[in-house]
């Protein structure tokens, strides 16, 4: 069969009925998805650029100040480039960020710091060499950034902050599902998808 037909066949094989409201709410997502596959088969994907890696776990050790910190989280793909790789998260929500907003998104500077700390192949890149994507799979729209040396070494005097400011708090982490959205969520490892 066609890659189409084959790529629907394992998402129905797949989905998961639990989690929503009724059947309607049910139906409406599982159709949104089907579009959503359809819509990055017609205008992403391309068999001669498959990812290096998926879903991929990693873990950045921050020594600052001798104070050990981990950082980590799970980066949805990365792709080799010509001069580096570009680390991209897959996004379901409709609405895009500002410019500046996603010059600020921590997430991507958390990943920007994965690709330049973690010692394994592909990542162990200069900032230079990184790139860093948001794809939208509504609207199939992608923005990418970039991060300099300078805003990671930022980024980890900020993250050794906000830890310390944790540890001092009775911040307690639940490790429910609404930690998905928990913007400390990196800190703790308390929500495992």
């Amino acid at each position: 069969g066609n890659l189409l037909q084959i790529m629907l066949n394992l998402y129905d094989k797949n989905w998961i009925l639990e989690g929503y409201t009724n059947k309607t709410h049910e139906k409406r997502f599982c159709q949104k998805g089907k579009k959503f596959l359809q819509e990055f088969l017609n205008t992403e994907f391309d068999p001669k650029n498959l990812p290096e890696l998926l879903e991929q776990p990693f873990s950045v050790p921050l020594n600052l100040d001798s104070k050990p910190l981990k950082i980590g989280g799970k980066i949805d793909r990365v792709d080799k480039t010509k001069n580096g790789i570009e680390i991209i998260d897959y996004k379901t929500g409709a609405k895009l960020p500002s410019d500046k907003e996603l010059a600020d998104d921590l997430q991507l500077t958390v990943y920007a710091l994965a690709g330049t700390e973690v010692k394994e192949e592909p990542f162990a890149r200069k900032p230079e060499d990184l790139t860093l994507s948001l794809y939208f799979f509504e609207g199939g729209k992608k923005l990418t950034t970039t991060r300099t040396q300078e805003q990671l070494n930022a980024a980890k005097q900020e993250i050794l902050k906000v830890s310390q400011e944790i540890a001092t708090s009775d911040f307690t982490c639940s490790g429910s599902i609404l930690c998905q959205n928990c913007e400390y969520k990196m800190f703790c490892g308390g929500y495992k998808p």
